[in-house]
């Protein structure tokens, strides 16, 4: 097997096996989970390159069980062309592409499941597709592109254009599991530029990307 592309330790991970049905940490390799056990079953598949994340103790539990559902608003935003798997910008555009042919005179174009990161160094523009659409409300598209960007993903860009990356790690996660609060920093170069805090670790890392833009500003 090959060495884990990341390992998540010190988890409370319901694995819904019954044979088995908790577990610490999760193995992943080659996007796909490729392990679930203990911390120290998980470290022995790890090396040097593999991505350790200490959950401290937060729940994990498998993305397709989810404990609730929204029907209709998950309905309504699928619909049009699927860009789960484009992951390049060539790859958006010609799946634009198909919906537009597949479109009559006037509907709109429509896409769902978009990585930002195909965007790269070109930017989050709409003119980055409109092409592909025959500059079909172009000026929606952009709207559209650019009112749903997060905190982290400005961020992303921002360092990119002078070759930097960032990184987040847990600083602290604390109270009992229905009330956790979390503590997470953006880390630039050994450095944390920004530190923030949620209910979730993903609502911490927002804050965290916040701050950290705030402080690149200012420089």
């Amino acid at each position: 097997m090959r060495a884990l592309d990341l390992a998540l330790l010190g988890g409370r991970v319901r694995t819904l096996d019954p044979d088995r049905p908790s577990a610490t940490a999760v193995g992943v390799a080659g996007g796909a989970i490729v392990a679930v056990g203990s911390d120290a079953e998980v470290r022995e598949l790890a090396d040097g390159s593999t991505e350790i994340v200490d959950l401290a103790g937060a729940a994990v539990t498998p993305g397709i069980t989810d404990s609730h559902i929204h029907p209709f608003l998950g309905a309504d935003g699928s619909r049009g062309a699927d860009l789960l798997d484009a992951h390049t910008l060539e790859e958006v555009r010609a799946a634009m592409a198909e919906e537009r042919a597949r479109c009559a005179p006037g509907q709109w174009v429509l896409g769902w499941g978009l990585d930002y990161n195909v965007f790269g160094d070109e930017g989050i523009s709409g003119s980055a597709i409109e092409d592909a659409v025959v500059n079909a409300f172009a000026a929606r598209i952009e709207y559209a592109l650019n009112t749903h960007v997060d905190h982290k993903t400005e961020l992303q860009e921002a360092l990119a254009r002078s070759g930097r990356q960032v990184s987040y790690a847990v600083l602290s996660a604390e109270g009992p599991a229905h009330e956790r609060r979390f503590t997470c920093a953006a880390v630039v170069g050994g450095v944390e530029l920004g530190v923030g805090e949620g209910q979730s670790k993903k609502a911490a890392e927002q804050e965290a990307a916040r701050e950290a833009l705030a402080k690149l500003a200012a420089e």
